[in-house]
């Protein structure tokens, strides 16, 4: 789940239902790569939070399946 009603930054709360590895990745519109995080995720909630300039982002979370999940955000 992404969060970006807080001016200047993007909460990320990332929910597993087992121990696993993933990357989060995030990008700007455009498609350049903004920053990547190799994240050791326990079973449960871990939330992560950016600072950002206002903008439009893509964000993508990929486990160590290679299965992945991406949603656009826009940070005030």
């Amino acid at each position: 789940k992404m969060i970006t009603g807080i001016a200047g930054k993007m909460i990320v709360d990332c929910q597993t239902e087992m121990d696993d590895q993933f990357s989060l990745t995030l990008y700007a519109v455009n498609g350049t790569k903004l920053r990547s995080e190799e994240l050791q995720l326990q079973k449960g909630t871990t939330r992560k939070e950016y600072t950002m300039i206002p903008g439009i982002y893509i964000c993508e979370l990929r486990n160590s399946r290679g299965e992945a999940v991406q949603q656009k955000m826009m940070v005030h």
